[in-house]
């Protein structure tokens, strides 16, 4: 590697490469109606509103040289001052905090590097100072996110669109948020919103700080500063695990891209996998927030086996850092906060109880005891005042849910009919080849070295133990499980990703041995280094083909071409729609519309017009408000059955202006492609129509 990276033209290469990418990522942004010079902008914006106070509190707080973990100190603070900031100015409704915030942080950056007169770059970004490798890594995720994001692109610019329905519930959490706390669900009125928002929080503050609209954000420019964190904290990660290997360093920084699953070519159907292993397309789209957790676990991971792993003396400011990025997990994606926090409970009272029956002593600090309840403790009671409602009624008990929505399906419902009471047994064999299709080389090498820790566990390091027990537990989860909106496969993410920790740490030692002499188990390391290499092809064919089949779909998504006959396409007038509705309507009045579903499948998940006007609607949707909140006594499903009257043909004039007192709805904006009709609604006045789009105003 060193050899290469000395010879000119391969530097050349490397400097080139992200520069192209870089010019795509301009290119698609703004043929989907984003800007240029917007991309620029909220890049900037995002390392002085994000970074440099980030540095600021790390030159405050670490007065220590702590070189190895730099960047995942300043990512941690800075996005945690960045979030608490953006909380308390949307609580306030003070949005100038954010802008008073930003300005103090940079000065004090600037005097500071007044009074060293001279800005030492080493100092504050070693691992990636120099470094191209790391920019291209960091380049690669973003390059992606842009071709995904073209399933954003604003209707007006394309003519119509697919929706996502997870795209606009986030932006309209985003919207929600600008206006101020408690978080209102828009989809549905007089619901709050207890939801882990970390992602929509940062977005929110990013667009107050920048003047830049929320979709823009969402869509196009909110990933940049987050693939920062994440390529940086995961490349530290790797310095600390591999001693500065840079090889080493650069698989690690990029886990999420090459963990592929064993779905080869028919990965260019749909992109998605045919085994549940879907953590790219989680990752760069930042789906309700995995890249985000991603990049908190990473720094939590580091900073734990910097602060809490080490015998020298305890760093008071360390803990607290490590605390950080584990709440900053916590409000990214609570499911899986949950599984570190009963793994890093179990693996730290099974190494310590190890440790006792080894040396017959251990020695604990005071402050990894609080560390240790802050972690524990402190999620559950954060589990049980804001989370809980919802996982309550939504996540289920199932031994056989999540297999029946993979591969396998078949397979159990053939031993289901065949062995009619035997079957149950069979579970933990489905599990296990469920678990190795989903990443063939990485499975067998977490069971070869998880069977090689339990046979020297007296000599196991708390770090592996903890990676170990989360891997178990996310997996156990996974299978045991089954959420209303298939949401257990978070479990499964966070499994796969410290799996491939575990992975790129033995597959190196598996490949630097030397077989000196000819013997059974030289033999056997052969085999299982051409086993592993043929396995690693897979995967990674598997994601080079889901990057093409990502290439190949953005021509449909430009041209408008990707609506299928089982969605409600977006079109270009309800954009223009929602925006009169922004506009034009307060703030404190509700409305209603007939969109309530995303097409076919009348499952009450259409976010769209909640999205995009950030208005707040009596009853858009229901789902997510059932599966993420919690549907207490059957109101949302009230909310929506005098939706479905309020476009009932059968219904009077009368039945009509009730439900609209009752529900102190003051705009309606009919579909026609949705189901419904606006036949009892032609008494009230059309304050906006654009072809068959119509807003009506019922004089609430």
């Amino acid at each position: 590697m060193k050899n290469y990276m000395k010879k000119s033209y391969f530097r050349y290469i490397l400097y080139i490469i992200p520069t192209i990418l870089l010019c795509f990522i301009l290119y698609f942004h703004s043929i989907c109606g984003a800007s240029i010079f917007y991309d620029i902008y909220v890049s900037i914006i995002s390392i002085i509103g994000i970074f440099i106070p980030g540095i600021v509190f790390k030159n405050i707080f670490f007065k220590s040289d702590y070189k190895n973990i730099e960047f995942t100190l300043v990512s941690v603070l800075g996005f945690s001052f960045f979030s608490l900031i953006s909380l308390v100015a949307s609580y306030t409704h003070f949005h100038i905090i954010i802008h008073s915030y930003v300005l103090v942080m940079t000065i004090l950056f600037l005097l500071n590097i007044i009074k060293n007169k001279k800005f030492n770059k080493n100092q504050i970004f070693s691992c990636i100072n120099n470094n191209i490798l790391f920019f291209n890594i960091c380049i690669l995720y973003i390059f992606l996110n842009a071709l995904w994001s073209v399933r954003y692109a604003h209707p007006i610019q394309v003519g119509q669109i697919t929706p996502s329905q997870d795209f606009f519930w986030n932006l309209g959490n985003v919207q929600s948020i600008n206006k101020g706390f408690p978080v209102a669900d828009l989809r549905v009125s007089g619901v709050t919103l207890s939801y882990h928002f970390l992602t929509e929080l940062i977005h929110s503050g990013l667009s107050i700080l920048s003047g830049v609209s929320s979709y823009d954000i969402v869509a196009f420019y909110g990933f940049a500063p987050i693939a920062i964190a994440l390529t940086g904290c995961l490349y530290e990660l790797g310095m600390n695990l591999s001693n500065h290997k840079k090889l080493y360093c650069i698989i690690t920084s990029s886990i999420p891209l090459w963990i592929g699953c064993a779905s080869l070519y028919k990965i260019l159907e749909n992109g998605l996998s045919r085994f549940g292993n879907n953590i790219t397309i989680h990752t760069i789209s930042n789906i309700n927030g995995q890249a985000t957790a991603f990049f908190c676990l990473s720094a939590f991971l580091l900073l734990f086996k910097t602060f809490f792993c080490s015998n020298k003396n305890v760093n008071i400011f360390g803990l607290f850092a490590t605390v950080l990025s584990f709440y900053l997990l916590t409000f990214s994606k609570s499911p899986q906060a949950a599984i570190i926090s009963i793994a890093f409970a179990l693996s730290t009272i099974i190494y310590y109880v190890i440790s006792l029956i080894v040396s017959s002593k251990i020695n604990i600090n005071i402050s990894k005891v609080i560390f240790f309840l802050v972690i524990t403790v402190g999620f559950f009671i954060t589990y049980i005042l804001y989370f809980s409602s919802g996982a309550n009624s939504s996540m289920a008990f199932s031994l056989t849910g999540t297999l029946k929505s993979y591969y396998l399906s078949n397979i159990l419902n053939l031993l289901m009919v065949k062995l009619p009471s035997l079957w149950q047994i069979t579970l933990p064999v489905l599990y296990i080849i469920q678990s190795f299709m989903m990443a063939p080389a990485v499975f067998i090498m977490w069971v070869i070295t998880g069977i090689y820790d339990l046979v020297n566990i007296k000599k196991i390091s708390l770090f592996n133990l903890l990676l170990h027990s989360t891997i178990f537990g996310g997996f156990i989860a996974f299978y045991i499980f089954e959420h209303y909106s298939s949401s257990q496969i978070y479990f499964a993410n966070i499994a796969l990703f410290c799996m491939g920790l575990l992975f790129i740490e033995s597959v190196f030692k598996l490949f630097n041995s030397k077989l000196s002499c000819k013997n059974i188990f030289n033999y056997f390391t052969k085999f299982l280094k051409i086993t592993i290499s043929i396995l690693c092809s897979v995967g990674i064919i598997t994601s080079i083909l889901f990057c093409f089949y990502l290439i190949k779909s953005v021509p449909n998504y430009l041209l408008g071409t990707s609506v299928d006959q089982y969605h409600i396409p977006l079109n270009k007038d309800e954009e223009v729609a929602c925006k009169w509705l922004s506009d034009n309507m307060s703030d404190d009045k509700l409305f209603a519309t007939n969109r309530m579903h995303t097409g076919n499948s009348l499952e009450g998940l259409s976010n769209v017009y909640t999205g995009l006007s950030g208005k707040q609607a009596y009853c858009e949707s229901f789902k997510y408000a059932v599966s993420n909140m919690g549907d207490q006594g059957g109101e949302v499903y009230n909310k929506y059955y005098k939706m479905c009257d309020l476009f009932n043909p059968t219904k009077s004039q009368n039945d009509i202006e009730k439900i609209c007192k009752e529900c102190n709805i003051s705009y309606i904006i009919f579909n026609p492609l949705s189901p419904g009709s606006d036949i009892n609604l032609q008494f009230m006045d059309v304050v906006f129509q654009q072809n068959n789009i119509k807003i009506y105003y019922t004089g609430i």
